[in-house]
């Protein structure tokens, strides 16, 4: 009989063991799966740092590229419209009717002719042509 209330108590004493070991596991499981969910949240926000480090500088790469097309095309806008008040002035100073030419200095040579009628209240006409540079 003593062996066997030795073995119900050793039986009660390994399940108390077993309980105790199954919730420091449970713990210890709760512990990791925390752990793994901050170390997934850490590598997305690195991910997710690194696009948007990544847009950035696209973003800054296509503002540069734009600046660089807005300044040539502001160089051009003020040449057309230097070239414009030439040919405003010409038709201011001439008197009579008149057919002129004026050559721009780029790569292509731009043709501005004006053609003014012969009343006064006809409208003058201005013809812009594009022909390549001639090296002579």
């Amino acid at each position: 009989m003593r062996e066997r209330d030795l073995a119900k108590e050793e039986a009660v004493r390994l399940r108390n063991v077993i309980r105790q070991q199954r919730k420091e596991l449970r713990s210890t499981m709760v512990e990791v799966e925390r752990a793994e969910s901050e170390w997934k949240q850490m590598v997305d926000e690195k991910a997710n740092a690194r696009y948007k480090q990544v847009m950035l500088e696209a973003y800054d790469q296509k503002y540069d590229e734009a600046t660089k097309i807005f300044v040539e095309y502001q160089k051009q806008l003020h040449q057309y419209v230097s070239q414009a008040r030439d040919i405003r002035r010409l038709i201011t100073d001439s008197a009579v009717d008149s057919i002129g030419e004026i050559h721009s200095h780029s790569e292509k040579e731009v043709v501005y002719t004006m053609v003014k009628g012969s009343k006064s209240s006809d409208d003058v006409m201005v013809v812009i042509t594009e022909s390549p540079r001639n090296p002579s």
